[in-house]
């Protein structure tokens, strides 16, 4: 039976699928092309008008400037609102909508009778014109499958900077030969052109095609309920989203980077809007068409920005971001020179410098933004162009009070300021982060530690921390208070999460082959500048229990050798130890340490336990059972003297305290993604330094080149890779990908500021459960011992008593451990839990103490 048919015809519907699809990327890239080029061509074609408005109308060349400052001023703030109204109306219409009015207002702008009306005009149009910008990015990636998103994205880009040179070159050109009105008629009349054009080859919005749209609208395919959702959006979502927003642009680094788009365009602003009245006026009495050309040095931006996408291969951003401001200081130092040709020069560099920055600025932030980046973007380019209204207007004060030298000035100081704060934020990117602080909170809560300062201060900002707690999404009919066992992801990342998983399910075999590949390597690159290490000592797993299993059973482990480990070592990592007991027959020595020892004696204790024939220490960084921290450094220093290795299990540290993986001094070290770090369920990480690399035996018995047999190369020597250690198999890519979502949030709040907050919350409780009869606290005293995580028994009542009771009275959720031979109740805060429900356990553990046991069961 053949069945070459049905073949023949399925492959026949496919290909023409793939070819509709690309007909339709096609005229999405030129419809946003031509959107793009239109409305900022009509944005800046007043600049060089200046001078014949400020002669019409007898101006200041300040007040003439206001002509293209009044359009960026309104254009920022209508950013923020166009993000905030595309929640509710069609992003398509809005686009149109925004392109067709910029082209009838700038007709209008033609017929205005006096300076007043035509602010008011251009100010209108900058309102107008901010649904393109604001909307493209976001509409492209809900439109355009992510193969080929990099590039529609750049199409659009080149298009507005087309735009702002072609309508410079024509607005000078115009109204050189002509007049300054009808150079914005002929202007207004081809935006208008531009505008049908854009409306007839923009696609129809495809059914299923938009992954920002909320969780819900996955459950349907039908272009009427996805209508219905575009019009009527989840509210809270909308308000969780804002919340979000306030939340991260509070964060130094993101205003740094703000501050930097602020001073970046009003300098850039600055220079081309009054370059023009100095090239007019004597000793070089340039004409407009001649200083229209000077449009011509775009191209140099142009090329700057793929210059700058090259340099992030081989330069990090904080070495690449003073480069390119520094240029752009040496180019405005040039114009001061009387050579015309120097100061062409000193244009042309300028413009390359510009560009570079912003480019590069703007890749920053994507690293430092968390979801809903649409709506963090806007604020971003809102500042953008609030430097270049306010900062472009200001320039014009040192032209009337000193000429050219004084705008330079003026200049060279907006520059530098932004140069300062990029060498701030590259100070801080090099900075290393540093261990748990050592300060004590011997004092209630409430008092500030004058050793921690604004560390401290951050950690009781209650109004920070309550918006903050508005970005998880959580179940009001309990309280949790057991966040050891699996984190809850912010409602962003989990958005995100979701929109993968939509991604990966429509493209399929198409996504995993090409484009899969190209985002694994982008996100163990970010992965390892966030470790401190580098890609290719990583190993992405499914989960802490998988990684120390690599690591234990590859470990070169001969009969007779022996490991040491703790009896508060997790209970999976003992489970692998006795593995090996069984299988490898080496001896393993374990530990019952103390809870209040000192970290002096936690390394003592080891260090005793060493023998001869003692190869492995394993242990925990951070205790799952009671939240005691080991000074893992220390003990990796004096295993290496007696030539032990340690391996360590990180997976309740890593990302709840502020550490870099090479402090520990381990060679080995094992860890989830799912508890502090936020990544979903089945994100793991495994770290072997690279010079270990060749000792660890594949567990699975793969090849030593790859994780998959088609990476492994036809001839040749067959390179050591830490893939040949993975699991086999096709990996949860959804929740790989959502692990740079995780990353992101993580950044935004910062790994010092989120440490110093989780251990404030503990001793919060601490301090006070300390005070109620028969209550023994167990996790260390020392609050530089233990964060986030503390446990206690309660004289008189089992620990499985106790967790019952905060259930049954107060709807708190807890869990009880085994630590030692003694049972006890396990307290876990989360960054969203609030003092409030601590109050509510200390209420409830008094009252469970003061009431017999009896009494409970009743």
């Amino acid at each position: 039976m053949s069945y070459s048919a049905p073949v023949s015809t399925a492959a026949n519907q496919l290909s023409t699928s793939a070819a509709d699809q690309l007909q339709r990327i096609q005229s999405l890239r030129w419809a946003m092309f031509l959107a793009g080029s239109s409305v900022f061509a009509l944005l800046y074609a007043v600049q060089p008008m200046m001078p014949l408005l400020s002669a019409e109308f007898g101006l200041t060349a300040a007040d003439a400037s206001w002509v293209l400052s009044i359009s960026t001023l309104t254009l920022a703030l209508s950013l923020l609102l166009s993000s905030l109204l595309s929640e509710f109306i069609d992003r398509r219409r809005l686009m149109i909508v925004a392109v067709a009015s910029t082209a009838v207002l700038s007709l209008l702008c033609a017929l205005a009778q006096n300076y007043t009306q035509l602010l008011w005009l251009r100010a209108l149009l900058g309102l107008a014109l901010g649904g393109m910008p604001a909307l493209a990015i976001t509409y492209l990636s809900s439109e355009v499958p992510a193969a080929r998103l990099s590039q529609t994205i750049g199409f659009y880009i080149a298009g507005t900077a087309l735009g702002g040179m072609l309508g410079r070159a024509f607005g000078a050109l115009l109204s050189d030969q002509l007049n300054w009105r009808l150079a914005l008629l002929c202007l207004g009349l081809a935006g208008l052109a531009a505008a049908w054009q854009f409306q007839r080859i923009l696609p129809k919005t495809q059914p299923n095609a938009s992954p920002h749209v909320l969780p819900h609208a996955m459950q349907s395919n039908s272009r009427r309920s996805q209508q219905l959702m575009q019009v009527t959006p989840d509210l809270q979502n909308l308000r969780q989203m804002i919340s979000s927003v306030f939340v991260q642009i509070r964060q130094p680094k993101l205003l740094a980077l703000f501050a930097i788009a602020f001073l970046l365009t009003g300098s850039y602003t600055g220079l081309y809007n009054y370059i023009t009245f100095y090239l007019l006026a004597p000793p070089y009495l340039f004409s407009q068409s001649t200083v229209a050309a000077i449009t011509v040095f775009y191209v140099f931006g142009i090329g700057s920005s793929l210059w700058g996408a090259m340099l992030t291969k081989h330069l990090p951003l904080r070495t690449l971001v003073p480069m390119a401001l520094t240029l752009m200081l040496l180019g405005l130092c040039a114009t001061l020179h009387p050579d015309v040709g120097i100061i062409l020069a000193g244009i042309a560099l300028f413009t390359f410098g510009f560009f570079a920055t912003h480019t590069l600025c703007s890749n920053w932030l994507a690293t430092l933004v968390q979801a809903p980046k649409a709506l963090v973007t806007a604020v971003y380019l809102s500042c953008y162009y609030l430097g270049a209204s306010s900062l472009g207007a200001f320039s014009g004060i040192g032209w009337d009070s000193g000429g050219w030298p004084a705008v330079v000035l003026l200049l060279a100081l907006l520059l530098c300021l932004a140069l300062a704060l990029s060498l701030w934020l590259a100070w801080q990117s090099l900075s290393k982060s540093p261990q748990p602080s050592q300060q004590t909170l011997s004092g209630p809560p409430q008092q500030e530690s004058d050793t921690a300062g604004q560390s401290v201060h951050s950690a009781t900002d209650e109004v920070y921390w309550q918006q903050h707690s508005l970005l998880y999404p959580r179940d009001p009919a309990f309280i949790q208070l057991e966040n050891g066992y699996v984190g809850t992801q912010p409602l962003s990342v989990l958005q995100a999460w979701q929109q993968h998983q939509q991604q990966v399910n429509s493209q399929g075999a198409l996504y995993l082959r090409q484009q899969w590949p190209q985002e694994e390597a982008a996100i163990y690159q970010q992965l390892a500048d966030f470790c401190g290490v580098q890609p290719d000592e990583l190993l992405l797993t499914r989960n802490l229990g998988e990684g120390m299993h690599i690591l234990l059973h590859g470990y070169p482990l001969q009969p007779g050798d022996e490991v040491i480990c703790a009896t508060q070592d997790y209970d999976t990592v003992l489970a692998s130890l006795r593995w090996l007991v069984a299988e490898k027959q080496v001896t393993v020595r374990p530990l019952q340490l103390q809870a209040n020892s000192s970290e002096q004696a936690l390394v003592q204790c080891y260090a005793e336990t060493i023998t001869p024939r003692t190869k492995l220490i394993v242990l925990s960084h951070l205790c799952h059972r009671h939240g005691q921290i080991l000074p893992v450094a220390q003990i990796s220093r004096m295993a290496r003297k007696h030539g032990v290795d340690v391996m360590v299990d990180a997976a309740h540290s890593f990302a709840q305290l502020d550490f870099l993986l090479p402090d520990l001094e381990a060679d080995f070290i094992a860890t989830n993604l799912h508890k502090w770090f936020g990544a979903p369920l089945g994100t793991g990480l495994v770290f072997i330094r690279k010079t270990r690399l060749a000792e660890i035996r594949p567990l699975y018995g793969l090849p030593d080149s790859a994780t998959r047999p088609s990476m492994v190369p036809i001839s040749g020597p067959i390179p050591v890779s830490i893939q040949r250690l993975a699991a086999p198999g096709t990996m949860p890519v959804p929740a790989l990908l959502n692990i740079r979502d995780a990353l992101a949030f993580q950044r935004a709040i910062g790994s010092e500021r989120k440490e110093q907050r989780l251990r404030y919350l503990t001793q919060y409780w601490l301090t006070r459960a300390q005070l109620i009869p028969h209550l023994q606290i167990i996790t260390p005293l020392d609050p530089a011992q233990s964060c986030a995580i503390a446990a206690f028994t309660l004289a008189g009542h089992s620990a499985d008593d106790v967790v019952a009771a905060l259930w049954q009275q107060a709807r708190i959720f807890a869990v009880s451990r085994q630590f030692n031979q003694l049972a006890i109740v396990r307290i876990t805060v989360q960054l969203f839990t609030q003092p409030a429900e601590l109050d509510q356990l200390i209420a409830t553990l008094q009252q469970i103490a003061t009431t017999p046991v009896t009494e409970q069961h009743l």
